[in-house]
């Protein structure tokens, strides 16, 4: 049985949330590792007038904490259109194959013998793979 725990309702209420023609995005554009274009995507055109905009804020002496807010905003809004998102995006489609499977009432289909043959860690610990059931 998948075990229920608050993160995981909290998980599943902002799937659920989603429109279901929505596409989700990994944007790993500010990522530098090696693999960033592989679980996320990066948009060059972003990165640049995100970068321009940083340094037009800084200029106007915003705090560190007002400049975040200021480009999370502007990059979620007026410039979520901008330029063209480029990779794999394999964490979007884990979650988009999970939304897809609780609106079902089923279990997405992995192939856990894969996962569990890549020995995936994260933070430096190997990653498990257990096959799940619905609850």
């Amino acid at each position: 049985m998948l075990s229920v725990t608050p993160k995981n309702r909290y998980i599943r209420k902002l799937l659920l949330s989603l429109p279901v023609d929505a596409v989700i995005i990994e944007d790993s554009t500010f990522q530098a590792g090696a693999t960033a274009t592989v679980w996320g995507t990066r948009n060059a055109e972003l990165k640049k007038r995100l970068k321009q905009l940083k340094n037009e804020l800084k200029a106007n002496g915003l705090t560190k904490a007002a400049i975040k807010r200021k480009l999370d905003e502007k990059r979620l809004g007026e410039l979520a259109t901008i330029g063209e998102f480029r990779g794999k995006n394999v964490i979007g489609k884990i979650l988009m194959a999970c939304r897809d499977a609780l609106r079902n009432g089923s279990v997405p289909q992995i192939d856990y013998a894969l996962l569990r043959e890549k020995r995936i860690n994260l933070l430096g610990r190997l990653v498990s793979f257990e096959t799940a059931q619905a609850a």
